[in-house]
């Protein structure tokens, strides 16, 4: 499985993970359901789960391989441990997963993207406190990997943001016409 973090609504049925991405309507565009299928939105992030055929981790290194150049620029794995959390079923990592988005629901190229994303769910699982983003891109990161565990309608910027921004932006998605 896996995870990213991505611009809200930015799919259009196209996933890396995903051998058919290249195709004209993706099997993952089949499936969404019609309110995710609008316009993306750069600066709001959305978590997306994949379940991808690669069982291990050279199955998961052989299949960015077959893409590279293509997909991915130069792919290589730069960690890979195992999970030391306890409380580790699909749930609780959907969970954990939920905090983090709703915590910051913003999407900036230079603090808070996929890469940092990937650093911090590697270091929240993983039990590391090293870890950095890929690429030198982040020199704003800022470890937040404790946002994997608290409930995020507890903390006041949290739930300033869920009240104003994401009623707004939540009531403007269900408006807009789906795009099929």
């Amino acid at each position: 499985t896996v995870l990213e973090l991505a611009w809200l609504m930015g799919t259009m049925g196209r996933s890396n993970w995903l051998d058919d991405s290249g195709s004209k309507k993706p099997e993952l565009y089949k499936v969404m359901p019609g309110c995710i299928k609008s316009p993306w939105f750069t600066t709001k992030n959305e978590i997306r789960i994949i379940d991808v055929e690669a069982k291990n981790l050279q199955e998961f290194e052989a299949y960015m391989q077959k893409y590279e150049k293509k997909r991915f620029l130069k792919p290589n794995i730069k960690y890979s441990g195992d999970v030391r959390i306890s409380a580790n079923s699909l749930d609780w990592i959907a969970r954990y997963v939920l905090n983090y988005q709703l915590r910051d629901q913003r999407y900036s190229e230079k603090y808070h993207n996929c890469q940092s994303f990937a650093a911090d769910l590697y270091s929240f699982l993983c039990a590391k406190v090293s870890v950095t983003p890929y690429v030198p891109v982040n020199s704003l990161y800022k470890q937040k990997r404790h946002m994997f565990l608290y409930k995020p309608e507890m903390f006041k910027k949290a739930n300033k943001e869920l009240s104003k921004k994401s009623e707004r932006s939540l009531k403007k998605y269900s408006e807009l016409e789906t795009i099929e």
